[in-house]
């Protein structure tokens, strides 16, 4: 159960704001045999191998997720438009595992990207300079428990592309 709020503001001609909020409740309701993680089964937390999972909490579903973006755009004196944008995301900390193991929970984290974009007034020519991730917020997107002969009963992370501060440009041109 849960709830999700959007919204989109023009605030001023020039000046809109967007976002949402959702808020999730999810839980293992009833799973009595529920399996064990090789990080849980090494550190011995799991005599028999399995475990009771009810009333856990759902893998890869934080309890609240927030997005915002602001956006203004500015008409220069020339044949192109100036477009300024910022975006927050957060997140409240999650677990990746169903398993319930504590090594694969991700902690909250929030991250901003900010961008300039010229724009021509036909919308066929587009510049942007960017960052993604201007806080240098480390985040990553999976955990999991691993058994293998390169990480023996240690755990693997998946980063998402946007783990650390990224730079970069775009040139588009529509036909």
């Amino acid at each position: 159960q849960g709830v999700e709020v959007d919204f989109n503001a023009v605030v001023t001609e020039s000046f809109s704001l967007y976002g949402g909020f959702a808020f999730i409740d999810a839980e293992i309701v009833d799973y009595p045999g529920g399996n064990c993680s090789f990080g849980q089964t090494f550190r011995n937390e799991c005599p028999d191998g399995t475990q009771d999972l009810s009333g856990g909490t759902m893998p890869h579903s934080p309890d609240w997720k927030l997005a915002l973006t602001a956006q203004y755009n500015w008409e220069l004196p020339t044949s192109f438009d100036l477009v300024l944008q910022g975006t927050y995301k957060a997140q409240d900390d999650v677990l990746y595992s169903l398993s319930q193991d504590q090594f694969t929970i991700q902690d909250s984290f929030g991250t901003l990207d900010l961008s300039a974009r010229l724009v021509d007034d036909e919308g066929r020519w587009e510049a942007t300079v960017y960052v993604k991730n201007a806080t240098d917020e480390w985040h990553v997107s999976a955990i999991g428990s691993n058994i293998s002969q390169f990480v023996p009963n240690g755990y693997v992370q998946n980063v998402p592309l946007n783990y650390q501060r990224r730079w970069g440009a775009d040139l588009r041109f529509r036909w």
